[in-house]
Protein backbone atom coordinates (compact mmCIF):
# COMPACT_ATOMS: atom_id res chain seq x y z
CA UNK A 1 0.00 0.00 0.00
CA UNK A 2 3.06 2.28 0.21
CA UNK A 3 5.60 2.72 -2.60
CA UNK A 4 9.16 1.85 -1.63
CA UNK A 5 11.20 1.74 -4.86
CA UNK A 6 13.91 4.40 -4.58
CA UNK A 7 15.29 6.39 -7.52
CA UNK A 8 18.77 5.13 -8.35
CA UNK A 9 20.21 8.60 -8.97
CA UNK A 10 19.48 9.98 -5.51
CA UNK A 11 22.61 11.68 -4.13
CA UNK A 12 21.90 12.59 -0.54
CA UNK A 13 20.79 15.32 1.81
CA UNK A 14 22.19 18.27 3.66
CA UNK A 15 20.66 19.38 6.94
CA UNK A 16 20.93 22.93 8.20
CA UNK A 17 19.71 23.43 11.76
CA UNK A 18 19.14 26.85 13.30
CA UNK A 19 18.04 27.90 16.76
CA UNK A 20 14.97 29.77 15.53
CA UNK A 21 14.66 32.71 13.15
CA UNK A 22 17.30 34.75 15.00
CA UNK A 23 19.72 31.84 14.75
CA UNK A 24 19.12 31.56 11.00
CA UNK A 25 19.82 35.26 10.50
CA UNK A 26 22.96 35.08 12.68
CA UNK A 27 24.27 32.16 10.63
CA UNK A 28 23.81 33.68 7.16
CA UNK A 29 27.60 34.01 6.65
CA UNK A 30 28.05 30.28 7.36
CA UNK A 31 25.04 29.25 5.25
CA UNK A 32 26.37 31.14 2.25
CA UNK A 33 29.39 28.83 2.09
CA UNK A 34 27.08 25.80 2.09
CA UNK A 35 24.88 27.26 -0.66
CA UNK A 36 27.84 27.92 -2.94
CA UNK A 37 29.19 24.42 -2.30
CA UNK A 38 25.95 22.66 -3.31
CA UNK A 39 27.02 22.55 -6.94
CA UNK A 40 30.07 20.45 -6.07
CA UNK A 41 28.27 17.25 -4.95
CA UNK A 42 24.76 17.81 -6.37
CA UNK A 43 23.25 18.48 -9.81
CA UNK A 44 19.74 19.03 -8.48
CA UNK A 45 18.80 20.41 -5.07
CA UNK A 46 15.23 20.30 -3.87
CA UNK A 47 15.18 22.45 -0.75
CA UNK A 48 12.65 21.94 1.98
CA UNK A 49 11.95 24.05 5.04
CA UNK A 50 10.43 22.81 8.24
CA UNK A 51 9.19 25.97 9.95
CA UNK A 52 8.00 26.27 13.54
CA UNK A 53 7.37 22.90 15.27
CA UNK A 54 7.93 20.92 12.07
CA UNK A 55 11.37 19.59 12.92
CA UNK A 56 12.06 17.52 16.01
CA UNK A 57 15.42 16.35 17.26
CA UNK A 58 14.72 13.43 19.54
CA UNK A 59 18.35 13.44 20.61
CA UNK A 60 20.23 16.54 21.68
CA UNK A 61 22.62 16.79 18.74
CA UNK A 62 24.25 14.81 15.93
CA UNK A 63 25.88 11.72 17.43
CA UNK A 64 29.10 10.98 15.54
CA UNK A 65 29.48 7.62 17.31
CA UNK A 66 26.39 6.15 15.64
CA UNK A 67 27.57 3.33 13.38
CA UNK A 68 24.59 3.14 11.02
CA UNK A 69 22.29 5.89 9.79
CA UNK A 70 19.28 5.72 7.46
CA UNK A 71 17.28 8.57 5.92
CA UNK A 72 13.66 7.98 4.97
CA UNK A 73 12.04 10.48 2.59
CA UNK A 74 8.23 10.39 2.77
CA UNK A 75 5.35 11.51 0.55
CA UNK A 76 2.01 12.48 2.06
CA UNK A 77 -1.05 10.63 0.77
CA UNK A 78 -3.40 12.91 -1.17
CA UNK A 79 -6.53 13.68 0.79
CA UNK A 80 -4.76 13.38 4.15
CA UNK A 81 -5.04 16.50 6.30
CA UNK A 82 -1.68 18.16 6.91
CA UNK A 83 -2.21 18.21 10.68
CA UNK A 84 -2.94 14.46 10.71
CA UNK A 85 0.16 13.82 8.60
CA UNK A 86 2.39 15.85 10.95
CA UNK A 87 0.92 14.06 13.96
CA UNK A 88 1.63 10.70 12.34
CA UNK A 89 5.24 11.57 11.51
CA UNK A 90 6.20 13.18 14.82
CA UNK A 91 3.89 11.82 17.50
CA UNK A 92 3.35 8.30 16.22
CA UNK A 93 6.29 7.29 14.02
CA UNK A 94 8.92 9.40 15.79
CA UNK A 95 7.78 8.30 19.24
CA UNK A 96 7.74 4.63 18.16
CA UNK A 97 11.27 4.81 16.68
CA UNK A 98 12.60 6.59 19.76
CA UNK A 99 10.89 4.10 22.09
CA UNK A 100 12.35 1.19 20.11
CA UNK A 101 15.90 2.47 20.67
CA UNK A 102 16.87 4.81 17.81
CA UNK A 103 19.97 6.60 19.07
CA UNK A 104 20.15 9.55 16.70
CA UNK A 105 16.65 10.47 15.59
CA UNK A 106 15.22 13.47 13.77
CA UNK A 107 11.72 13.83 12.30
CA UNK A 108 10.86 16.59 9.85
CA UNK A 109 7.65 17.65 8.14
CA UNK A 110 8.09 20.18 5.36
CA UNK A 111 6.27 23.34 4.46
CA UNK A 112 4.81 23.64 0.96
CA UNK A 113 7.58 23.55 -1.65
CA UNK A 114 8.25 26.90 -3.32
CA UNK A 115 11.04 26.75 -5.90
CA UNK A 116 11.64 30.53 -5.74
CA UNK A 117 12.91 30.16 -2.17
CA UNK A 118 15.91 28.22 -3.46
CA UNK A 119 18.13 30.31 -5.67
CA UNK A 120 21.53 28.86 -4.92
CA UNK A 121 23.92 29.05 -7.89
CA UNK A 122 25.00 26.27 -10.20
CA UNK A 123 22.33 23.66 -9.42
CA UNK A 124 18.92 22.76 -10.81
CA UNK A 125 16.06 23.61 -8.42
CA UNK A 126 13.19 22.51 -10.66
CA UNK A 127 12.08 19.64 -8.49
CA UNK A 128 9.61 17.49 -10.41
CA UNK A 129 6.46 16.67 -8.46
CA UNK A 130 7.27 12.94 -8.36
CA UNK A 131 10.53 13.74 -6.55
CA UNK A 132 9.06 16.06 -3.92
CA UNK A 133 8.69 14.85 -0.39
CA UNK A 134 6.65 16.04 2.54
CA UNK A 135 8.63 14.60 5.45
CA UNK A 136 11.92 12.98 6.38
CA UNK A 137 13.27 10.76 9.13
CA UNK A 138 16.93 10.48 10.07
CA UNK A 139 17.43 7.32 12.12
CA UNK A 140 20.70 6.33 13.76
CA UNK A 141 21.64 3.04 15.43
CA UNK A 142 24.85 1.31 16.51
CA UNK A 143 24.71 -1.14 13.60
CA UNK A 144 22.58 -2.29 10.69
CA UNK A 145 21.43 -5.20 12.86
CA UNK A 146 20.24 -2.84 15.61
CA UNK A 147 18.45 -0.75 12.96
CA UNK A 148 16.69 -3.89 11.68
CA UNK A 149 15.71 -4.76 15.27
CA UNK A 150 14.23 -1.27 15.71
CA UNK A 151 12.12 -1.74 12.57
CA UNK A 152 10.91 -5.16 13.82
CA UNK A 153 9.94 -3.83 17.26
CA UNK A 154 6.30 -4.02 18.29
CA UNK A 155 6.17 -0.21 18.70
CA UNK A 156 7.28 0.45 15.12
CA UNK A 157 5.34 -2.47 13.60
CA UNK A 158 2.08 -1.09 15.06
CA UNK A 159 2.67 2.30 13.42
CA UNK A 160 3.79 0.81 10.10
CA UNK A 161 0.51 -1.15 9.96
CA UNK A 162 -1.29 2.23 9.84
CA UNK A 163 1.10 4.12 7.53
CA UNK A 164 -0.92 3.76 4.32
CA UNK A 165 -3.57 6.07 5.80
CA UNK A 166 -1.06 8.92 5.84
CA UNK A 167 1.72 8.25 3.34
CA UNK A 168 1.93 7.15 -0.25
CA UNK A 169 5.69 6.52 -0.48
CA UNK A 170 8.64 6.00 1.84
CA UNK A 171 12.11 5.85 0.30
CA UNK A 172 14.88 4.73 2.65
CA UNK A 173 18.57 5.32 2.01
CA UNK A 174 21.53 4.05 3.98
CA UNK A 175 23.90 6.91 4.74
CA UNK A 176 27.44 6.04 3.71
CA UNK A 177 28.99 9.03 5.40
CA UNK A 178 27.86 11.85 7.66
CA UNK A 179 30.03 14.96 7.57
CA UNK A 180 29.27 17.82 9.98
CA UNK A 181 30.15 20.98 8.06
CA UNK A 182 29.82 23.62 10.74
CA UNK A 183 29.54 23.00 14.44
CA UNK A 184 28.26 25.77 16.60
CA UNK A 185 28.78 25.82 20.33
CA UNK A 186 25.64 24.73 22.26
Amino acid sequence: MVGTISPEDYDGIAELRFAGVVGAVRNIPHSEAVYFDEQNPFETVIGYQTGQSRGRWWTERLDDSVGHRTVVMIRQRKGTRSRDFRTFIHDELGRALHGAGAQDLRTYTFMRYIAAMWSTPGVNHAGPAHRRHHAALVIGADSRQQFDDILKSTEVAAVVDRQERHITAAHAYTVDRTVPGIRMKP
